[in-house]
């Protein structure tokens, strides 16, 4: 029989995280999807919860993101984490205003 995880995937709802859940989810692992807005993970990618997945908020520059985190890990068992989220700045480098950006992190202990 053929070892199964559970997966925590953040950044969900869309493109590569998207692609990643369905990926686990064909391979007949469990997922747990995460995304600042789920509702519009689940219109785009409704195959997730079709195959099994389930869907979670998360936004990874929160300060609640490391205890939302620690909870869905204990909740589902998870035991493999994909830290897909991120963000993008738009624009020729020396255009941009500078503006204090968090980084995001979160620690997995």
């Amino acid at each position: 029989m053929a070892t199964t995880f559970t997966w925590l995937i953040t950044g969900a709802s869309s493109g590569q995280g998207a692609e990643i859940a369905l990926a686990a989810l064909r391979a007949g692992h469990s997922v747990v999807a995460t995304a600042r807005n789920t509702a519009a993970g689940k219109a785009a990618y409704p195959d997730i919860e079709k195959l099994g997945g389930i869907w979670a908020t998360l936004d990874v520059t929160e300060e609640s993101a490391q205890s939302t985190v620690e909870k869905l890990v204990d909740q589902h068992g998870v035991n493999v984490v994909v830290n897909n989220a991120g963000y993008g700045l738009r624009g020729v480098l020396e255009d941009l205003k500078y503006r204090p950006y968090r980084c995001i992190y979160v620690e997995l202990s």
